[in-house]
């Protein structure tokens, strides 16, 4: 298991497990994601298995009345 930071305001967890990997949270943006990709891939070639995304209130736009 890792943690990936100092990328987002998020910090991403990738779990290995004997099959591929999991990526617990990806960035706010497809620039954070590809930048997380980027740093997954030094540290494995693995297939990435699923993508946990688990925290919602980051990515919300504003709220409307």
């Amino acid at each position: 298991m890792w943690t990936i930071r100092d990328f987002s305001i998020v910090n991403c967890i990738v779990v290995e497990t004997r099959d591929g990997l999991v990526v617990f949270d990806t960035g706010v943006n497809i620039g954070e994601g590809e930048t997380f990709l980027a740093e997954i891939r030094k540290l494995s070639n693995k297939p990435i298995l699923a993508i946990v995304y688990s925290h919602s209130h980051y990515t919300r736009g504003p709220r409307r009345s």
